[in-house]
């Protein structure tokens, strides 16, 4: 979908693109759990590093904002299933939240009342039999057609969309994988099942997207800071 702007009343999630800088890292590390913190050593690449400390600065400004704290205040826990959620006394408030990054590129998903889920990934170039393989075994009937429609140019970033849109909804779900991927079904509307939905994300080439939220009548935009 192409991003709406936050003037809209229908709009229920908001997506934020996190920049990384060394001043970014410098300044976003300070803000970092004692746990965040040892994600971000573990990386082996600088950039990696720093984009991860992007992402999690930025989502800390954003919920700080609206949740009357500092980012460093901010503390997180975990659900049922893993899918990290606002500890107390910030869960109070229902605001939910995804992050996801790829390549040079992370993105954040904030929305109130509305369990969320976002993914990017980078188009990388995939043996033809291993792409294949994966389709084969995680894509339902209509995502297979989907996929098989395309032209050969245009089947890996075919590939990656769909897999991004599963991506989303399974991160929206808070599970990491379930037993049957190919019975989650994101083709051809962006109704999943009967209580959630997916939509494409606009990113910058090389790169795609998808934003998944509970419900069938929210709208999404590029937040504002």
């Amino acid at each position: 979908m192409e991003p709406r702007s936050l003037a809209s009343a229908a709009v229920a999630v908001e997506v934020y693109l996190a920049r990384a800088s060394a001043d970014a890292t410098a300044r976003g590390l300070g803000w970092l759990d004692a746990a965040e913190r040892r994600r971000a050593d573990a990386f082996r690449s600088e950039a990696a590093r720093d984009l991860f400390v992007a992402a999690r600065a930025t989502l800390r400004i954003q919920l700080g904002r609206r949740l009357g704290g500092a980012p460093e205040a901010i503390r997180f826990g975990l659900g049922d299933h893993g899918k990290p959620t606002l500890a107390a006394p910030w869960d109070a408030a229902g605001w939910h939240f995804n992050v996801s990054h790829s390549g040079t590129l992370a993105l954040v998903a904030i929305a109130r009342s509305l369990a969320v889920g976002i993914d990017v990934e980078r188009i990388d170039a995939i043996p033809a039999g291993e792409m294949d393989g994966l389709s084969a075994s995680h894509f339902s009937a209509a995502e297979m057609r989907r996929w098989r429609a395309a032209d050969a140019a245009g089947r890996t970033e075919m590939f990656f969309r769909v897999w991004t849109r599963k991506e989303a909804v399974l991160k929206a779900w808070g599970v990491g994988l379930v037993d049957d991927l190919a019975a989650v079904d994101t083709v051809p509307g962006p109704r999943v099942l009967e209580k959630w939905s997916v939509r494409d994300w606009a990113v910058p080439p090389g790169y795609v997207a998808a934003v998944a939220a509970e419900g069938l009548d929210w709208e999404a935009a590029w937040g504002d800071g």
